[in-house]
């Protein structure tokens, strides 16, 4: 299945394929911020937001101390037995992967990450939510690309054939999505500027 997938990926034209592959990327980066949101904030309604209403003071009190030391403690056993390289806050890691190693991030960076931050989040934790986004999004998409046939060293496009040498073929975030990511993650997505 990934080799055919890979094998009609290749068969489209180069023009194509420009505009085609970072949609599938932002498409799934999208649905993973999507998910990752929603999930963070069913946990955070399990184990916070109910039980402030249910429990007197005093045992809401022990209840959230008990709450954060469990999910520092899950988030800490994820990293450390599923991936390593998914610890930290996302956005700094997801550089050092682009610049290093052509953007190439394992599959069970997404899985730790995804839990991990979830659970962090969700069980009151101070964390943001951006970073660990923009971290899952980065590993998923550079794992679809794998899986649809593009190298490592095709993960970090540089200037295309035939265009100015100032046209870099990378969309980048325009300053509005800079300034409204603090609202939301995914309008880092829907406002590039290419």
């Amino acid at each position: 299945m990934r080799n055919a997938l890979a094998d009609y990926v290749r068969k489209l034209p180069v023009d194509l394929r420009t505009y085609i592959l970072p949609f599938i990327y932002g498409l799934f980066g999208g649905l993973a911020a999507v998910a990752f949101q929603k999930l963070a904030s069913i946990l955070f309604s399990m184990l916070w937001e109910k039980p402030s209403q249910q429990m007197p003071p005093g045992t809401f009190a022990l209840f959230s101390l008990a709450t954060i030391l469990a999910a520092s403690i899950i988030a800490g056993l994820i990293l450390t037995f599923v991936s390593r390289e998914a610890a930290g806050s996302g956005i700094p890691q997801a550089k050092v992967a682009f610049w290093r190693d052509f953007g190439f991030m394992p599959a069970r960076v997404v899985i730790a990450k995804f839990f991990a931050g979830a659970i962090s989040i969700g069980g009151g934790c101070s964390l943001g939510r951006e970073g660990p986004t923009v971290h899952i999004a980065g590993a998923l998409a550079s794992n679809i690309a794998g899986w649809l046939g593009v190298a490592k060293q095709g993960r970090r496009p540089g200037p295309l054939q035939g265009w100015p040498r100032h046209s870099i073929h990378r969309c980048r975030p325009s300053p509005l999505s800079l300034r409204r990511s603090s609202k939301t993650s995914i309008t880092g997505v829907t406002w590039p500027r290419c």
